[in-house]
């Protein structure tokens, strides 16, 4: 063999070396990271006994969420019904307060006064 293919061949171990090296320390790596999600997961995961789960507390906030807009229905409708019944002057000055309403919401969204 020449010298040439002989620190061919050194210059080819010493890199396999430095890849194993260098996947050591990368599975060492990955180990400790997993072992720090686990332990986040831990902390963050409530013990079984520590009242309602997440899904029964989801449960519950979709249940008031479905409850309230039906409330909301029922007063959108009534105001409907309240429109329907008042003098004309009196849905137009309704409909004329809604609108300045909108304007001022709109105007301190964007700084500016109304």
């Amino acid at each position: 063999m020449s010298t040439k293919q002989e620190d061919r061949l050194a210059n080819l171990e010493q890199a396999v070396h430095g890849i194993a090296g260098a996947q050591k320390n990368h599975g060492d790596l990955l180990r400790m990271l997993v072992e720090g999600q686990q332990e986040i997961v831990k902390l963050l995961t409530p013990e079984p006994k520590d009242g309602p789960s997440l899904d029964e507390l989801l449960g519950h906030v979709i249940g008031q969420q479905t409850e309230l807009l039906g409330y909301a229905r029922q007063i959108v409708k009534s105001q409907a019904q309240m429109e329907q019944n008042l003098p004309g002057d009196v849905v137009r000055a309704i409909g004329a307060e809604k609108a300045a309403g909108v304007a001022s919401n709109g105007a301190a969204r964007e700084g500016r006064r109304p």
